[in-house]
């Protein structure tokens, strides 16, 4: 992460992170989002994941959060597990899918 925040000035807008370095278990087991719904003091259902990958699909859903999927890849087939799956983040409308839920 200090790489990435190297060459992206974004670092400002998280308070922490959680990294491979902090889990013993990679995806799909769900500790890494585990972790952190403990960090930031909220319950896996209050947590929501956005996700590329079939296994951090399947991660994040192990762990009770609901699961939007970004289809980086053009295999939508994958990423089915999710609560939804969209093509790119601005194909998502934030207040829509609040007032569906």
């Amino acid at each position: 992460m200090d790489f990435v925040f190297s060459k992206v000035n974004i670092r400002q807008y998280f308070d922490d992170m959680i990294t491979a370095d902090d889990v013993t278990k990679g995806k799909p087991d769900p500790e890494v989002f585990l972790q952190a719904a403990r960090k930031i003091n909220l319950s896996p259902a209050e947590c929501m994941v956005f996700e590329d990958a079939k296994k951090g699909v399947e991660a994040a859903k192990a762990g009770g959060m609901t699961c939007i999927a970004i289809n980086t890849n053009g295999h939508s087939h994958y990423l089915s597990a999710a609560d939804l799956v969209i093509e790119k983040y601005a194909d998502w409308n934030v207040r829509q899918w609040l007032n569906s839920r």
